[in-house]
């Protein structure tokens, strides 16, 4: 079962199980306040807001300020649209264990938008969530998916009639559930903080006949602590972790309230392939504790830990309620660990002068008595290169629960980097991570041909370029993540999700693969290109280009990157004035002037020399020649690209790209449209990364 499904099942047992907003021990309702307020033009709106430390309608900079008023309509109220007026109802405050649930009757036409948002208060197009700390708010979280942007309400409901809403926020799962008059639910998910304490959210109608009842809008939170959680295991070692033959006595927990069904405690031992290896189970009730003190209970039958155990195993302690056949708490060992921030899987570090790269070990531990830190690593037996690196003391202050620090690794891999806690008694706490290479790191970027706008039509879909080794990797500048190397790559200006139409090739795995053939070292690619970008939109006054290019090398750290690969040229190669080639090669060297000093290293670039969209001469018979058709404008450009390559020692000329035209050996387009775009078609990506591959193996290979 995978976690949106359970996480659905959990969110319906929980909502679906109360009737009303008062028949529940765990429903609480009052503290904050409910604001009634329209937002949009022409629309209706019902906005819950808390008690934020400014006011509402600040936080609303961009809204109109009109508001609703309760108007009778009978015995009913419903929501009017009129200006200036402003309406309260108690509003409960949501905690991160809360499960909030907002109920109303909803009449209307089913015509124009019904929809329940998370928070859209900045005119952005997809829903949001606020989130508030100690009175301010602490972030801003964006809704998961396309189809949570809003939550269709109103849908083939009939017309003119009351319809009853449930809408459920799980905040400790992330996950809502809407209900629509008792029918099956619809559940969705969303990014939000651990530290979440309040949220702010809006219900949203569309046309002049839609209305809430607003006498029975019922909102309230329903408590889903577990009445029990498990505290800690406790061995015959007398230590706070297992080891093997050690004997497993007690299990600490903590009551949170009455539990009024048969409950048990499950200890089960998993070896490291995931299966159990021993196991004990008991009953545990009420008179097992005393007032709110944590209860030591003794297992009736002691569990002996094997002799092969090791820290690839898990020991879990479950809390089940045998009434309703369901888990309610339960505590991993490795709760007692390290755990690794970084490296991550298929990450690649750029080696330096001497063959050695500076791998970047950063995590927390979960221990006690901690006294040293060490590290090894271990390549695999198919690395084109790499050596292992033994047991070797990190940079660490004993008894701290976080770590940032380096690890030498020799170029190669992939390696296994294990990370080990030394303990005062003589113990280890372990972890490991697999896939990381050291080898070469390249950012590239400039306009389109440098940024999945590559490719052709091909049946349904492009013909995708992909990387030919398993070393070679892709790196996602917006979430920090590798993966393995192919088209489309990570780019946080064409990711399908934000471009969906943007999904074609770039010449980086041909690039890669070519260059694996020569240096066999792991290869990372990094992609910030951005389609239709002349060169002034790098000026660092703009901070847009610039500050991407900036901030990425500062995440990869003083020579993180082997080179910056530059492709750009074509969106200026229409400029022809007295003075173009002078502006190109001043803003060119303004960018790069300022990008190094904001870095503080001088990273080289690789620059193409490109200055035309790609047209193919033809001779006064009107054939084609296999040279590019040359403008004034062009030459200017490309004139600027040498003259900024000359006069920077870190600067170095790269492939002539402009004569990437017409057909190659095998008769096949270098460019999409049979030669006539500027976009490189499938057989031209890959002739483009080869050019690439070998101006850079010239320069630092």
């Amino acid at each position: 079962m995978n976690k949106r499904i359970t996480a659905f099942i959990l969110t319906c047992v929980m909502i679906m199980g109360i009737t009303t907003a008062y028949a529940n021990p765990d429903v609480e309702h009052d503290t904050e306040t409910l604001t009634y307020q329209n937002y949009y033009d022409g629309d209706k709106s019902i906005l819950f807001a808390e008690n934020f430390s400014e006011p509402v309608n600040e936080l609303w900079a961009n809204s109109s300020k009109e508001n609703f008023s309760l108007e009778k309509d009978g015995d009913n109220a419903y929501g009017k649209f009129v200006k200036g007026v402003i309406n309260t109802i108690n509003f409960p405050k949501i905690v991160s264990d809360d499960r909030l649930v907002i109920e109303f009757d909803y009449r209307g036409k089913n015509t124009g938008d019904k929809y329940i948002y998370l928070d859209n208060s900045r005119n952005v197009g997809y829903g949001r969530i606020y989130l508030q700390k100690e009175g301010k708010v602490t972030g801003v979280c964006e809704v998961l998916g396309e189809s949570a942007k809003q939550i269709d309400i109103a849908s083939g409901l009939a017309e003119d009639t009351w319809h009853h809403v449930k809408w459920g926020i799980d905040v400790g799962k992330g996950t809502e559930t809407v209900f629509v008059d008792g029918g099956e639910g619809v559940t969705y998910d969303f990014f939000m903080d651990p530290d979440t304490d309040v949220r702010r959210c809006m219900i949203r109608t569309g046309g002049d006949s839609e209305y809430f009842d607003l006498d029975n809008i019922q909102i309230y939170t329903i408590d889903t602590k577990p009445a029990y959680t498990v505290d800690s295991i406790n061995y015959s070692t007398e230590k706070a972790y297992p080891t093997a033959d050690a004997v497993i006595k007690s299990v600490n927990i903590i009551k949170n309230k009455d539990k009024a069904v048969n409950t048990s405690l499950i200890i089960a031992v998993f070896d490291g392939d995931g299966v159990l290896q021993a196991s004990t189970h008991q009953p545990i009730n009420n008179a097992d504790f005393t007032g709110d003190a944590p209860a030591t209970i003794a297992l009736k039958n002691e569990l002996t830990i094997p002799s092969n155990f090791d820290f690839s195993w898990k020991i879990r302690a479950l809390i089940w309620n045998d009434t309703e056949d369901v888990l309610i708490a339960e505590k991993f060992e490795d709760a007692y660990n390290v755990v690794l921030q970084s490296p991550v899987t298929r990450a690649v570090f750029q080696r330096d002068e001497m063959n050695i790269g500076k791998v970047k070990v950063k995590g927390i531990i979960n221990a006690k008595d901690v006294v040293g830190l060490e590290a090894s690593a271990v390549v695999d037996p198919e690395a084109f290169n790499g050596d292992n690196v033994d047991w070797t003391p990190l940079e660490y202050t004993p008894g701290s629960d976080t770590f940032d620090t380096v690890f030498s690794v020799p170029a190669g891999g992939w390696y296994t980097i294990k990370v080990r806690a030394v303990l005062a008694d003589g113990g280890y706490v372990q972890t490991s991570i697999d896939k990381i290479g050291v080898g070469e790191v390249f950012l590239t970027t400039g306009q389109s041909n440098s940024s999945n706008h590559g490719g052709e039509s091909a049946g349904p879909g492009f013909r995708l370029t992909k990387a030919a080794y398993d070393t070679i990797s892709m790196y996602d500048v917006m979430d920090g993540e590798w993966a393995l190397c192919k088209d489309p790559q990570f780019n946080p200006y064409t990711n399908a999700n934000k471009t969906p139409g943007v999904t074609g090739s770039t010449p980086w795995p041909s690039f890669a693969n070519e260059l694996m053939e020569n240096i066999r070292v792991p290869i990372g690619l990094i992609s910030i290109g951005r389609g239709s970008q002349p060169i002034g939109n790098w000026d660092p006054d703009k901070n847009a280009m610039y500050q991407m290019t900036a901030d990425t090398l500062k995440t990869f750290g003083e020579n993180g990157v082997r080179a910056v690969l530059f492709h750009q040229g074509e969106q200026n190669d229409s400029d022809d004035s007295e003075d173009a080639q002078e502006k190109y090669r001043a803003a060119f060297e303004k960018f790069l002037t300022a990008l190094r000093a904001d870095i503080g290293w001088n990273v080289p670039f690789v620059i193409a020399n490109v200055g035309t969209h790609g047209k193919e001469a033809v001779d006064e018979f009107g054939n084609p020649t296999g040279k590019p058709a040359f403008t004034s404008a062009n030459l200017k450009v490309r004139a600027a690209q040498q003259e900024v390559c000359e006069n920077d020692p870190y600067s170095f000329l790269g492939p002539d790209t402009d004569y990437l035209v017409g057909k190659d050996a095998n008769g096949k387009y270098y460019r999409n449209g049979n030669g006539s775009d500027v976009h490189f078609s499938y057989d031209g990506v890959i002739a483009h990364g080869k050019l690439w591959a070998e101006f850079v193996i010239k320069y630092f290979f």
